[in-house]
């Protein structure tokens, strides 16, 4: 679970900067929201992902997820999530030129 929350904003990223600019506030809300909604999801310990292997050499990123980091997974994704919310409003804003 923890691949899927920096995953996520990666692909959500990649989607806004090639071919959805008209709706890219929406979308980056959408995926700030859906790193809030999977938070609950990631679990605590040590978490191994291997991003991949040749013969007997393998690249892996071991994660170690305690009570801190938790908290500062909280704290960042509803931070994000009310960032993108005043950009949509601010961008639906007429301009004063």
């Amino acid at each position: 679970m923890m691949a899927l929350l920096m995953i996520v904003p990666l692909i959500v990223a990649m989607l806004l900067s090639l071919w959805l600019k008209r709706y890219a506030h929406y979308i980056g809300l959408l995926g700030s929201l859906s790193s809030l909604a999977m938070l609950p999801f990631v679990g605590r310990g040590v978490e191994r992902i291997v991003w991949f292997s040749i013969g007997s050499f393998s690249l892996s990123i071991t994660t170690s997820i305690g009570a801190m980091n938790m908290l500062l997974l909280s704290v960042v994704a509803v931070v994000g999530v009310l960032i993108f919310a005043y950009s949509v409003g601010y961008l639906d804003l007429p301009s004063a030129v």
